[in-house]
C-alpha cells in the first residue's frame, strides 16, 4: 500500500466514523416497525381523514332513514294497540224482540211459505236461557234481517211465560223464529225446530 492509499484512508475516516472493516448491522425489526407506522399514520392522517367525514355522512343516512321507520312502526303499533283495546272481539252482540200478546195470538194468517218469505226477521237458534221476564236464543243462523249472535225475546206483563200458539220456549230447544216490527210471529211462522220448518225456511229464503 503506498503513502497516497493511507492518506485517503485518513480522509475517509475523517468523514465516516465507522471502522473501515466494520459491517453494518441491518435495521432492527421494532425500529422498521415504527417507522412504517408512522410512515402509516401519516398517509391515513393527510389521506384518509378528509374522505372519512363524507363517508360517515353516507353511512349515517340510512341509519337516520331506519330509525324514522322504526319510530313510524313504534307509532303504528301504539295506534293498532289502542285501537284493539277499544273493541273487545269477543263481545257478542244481541238484537231485542218481544213475544205478541193472547190478543194478536188470537188473530193468525194462515201459513204460507209465500208469506213466509216476506218476514223481515227470520232466524233460527238454541234458547240457552228461560227467565220470567226473557228468553235467550244463541243464534246459529240468519235468513235475514240481522247479524247479532244472541237475542233476547221480553215476556210482556201479565204473561207468565214466553209461548208461540201454545208452544212454550224451552232451555236447550232449538227454534226457527220470525219477527214484525219487533214482536216474535206465531201463527206457525215460529216454532220448535223440525224439518218441516227447515225446509219451509229454505224455500223461502233461497235468494
Amino acid at each position: 500500500m503506498t503513502g497516497t492509499d493511507d492518506q485517503l484512508r485518513t480522509r475517509l475516516s475523517a468523514i465516516d466514523p465507522l471502522h473501515p472493516t466494520a459491517t453494518p448491522e441491518p435495521l432492527a425489526r421494532y425500529r422498521a416497525e415504527e417507522i412504517l407506522e408512522h410512515a402509516m399514520g401519516t398517509i391515513t392522517d393527510t389521506t384518509l381523514t378528509p374522505a372519512a367525514a363524507p363517508r360517515t355522512r353516507r353511512f349515517r343516512a340510512p341509519l337516520l332513514a331506519a330509525a324514522a321507520v322504526l319510530a313510524v312502526a313504534a307509532a303504528a303499533g301504539v295506534a293498532v294497540v289502542m285501537t284493539d283495546g277499544d273493541a273487545d272481539p269477543g263481545a257478542s252482540s244481541t238484537l231485542s224482540l218481544s213475544v205478541g200478546s193472547g190478543d194478536a195470538m188470537s188473530s193468525c194468517l194462515q201459513f204460507d211459505v209465500a208469506i213466509l218469505a216476506g218476514m223481515p226477521i227470520a232466524f233460527a237458534g238454541t234458547a240457552t236461557e228461560i227467565s220470567a221476564d226473557a228468553v235467550t236464543i244463541e243464534v246459529d243462523r240468519w235468513y235475514r234481517g240481522g247479524d247479532a249472535d244472541v237475542v233476547s225475546v221480553s215476556v210482556p206483563d201479565g204473561q207468565t211465560s214466553a209461548a208461540l200458539d201454545g208452544v212454550s220456549f224451552q232451555a236447550g230447544t232449538r227454534y226457527f223464529v220470525t219477527a214484525t216490527d219487533g214482536v216474535v210471529n206465531g201463527c206457525g211462522f215460529s216454532g220448535e225446530a223440525s224439518p218441516e220448518f227447515e225446509a219451509a225456511y229454505a224455500e223461502a229464503f233461497a235468494g
